[in-house]
């Protein structure tokens, strides 16, 4: 979807050998080089840039939500999406507080 929007995407690619056994790893780097954008309504929190910004209110609206984290890492000294998540973590009271005045006014 965020390819559709305009915005460039990280690919994925997951292969699983016949016989592997279950295990979950972190070994991408992009994990650790990555901003996350939260649109809350029509704004959107984090330390992103302005294309950022636009590129993650973009998705949320194409997707038709109002609380979307959206997370961008950095390839060849351009800006892509890595990934999205309908449920971003409240803990940052930023968040927390654009979230409550969102639910207040809606």
């Amino acid at each position: 979807m965020a390819a559709n929007v305009g915005f460039p995407a990280e690919p994925s690619r997951w292969q699983v050998p016949p016989g592997a056994r279950a295990k979950v790893e972190e070994t991408s780097d992009r994990a650790l080089q990555s901003v996350e954008a939260v649109v809350v309504g029509d704004r959107c929190l984090g330390d992103v840039n302005d294309d950022q910004a636009a590129n993650a209110k973009n998705l949320a609206a194409a997707a038709g939500v109002a609380l979307l984290a959206v997370f961008f890492g950095h390839a060849n000294g351009r800006s892509r999406f890595v990934a999205a998540n309908a449920m971003p973590d409240l803990k940052d009271p930023r968040v927390a507080d654009a979230v409550r005045e969102y639910l207040s006014a809606n």
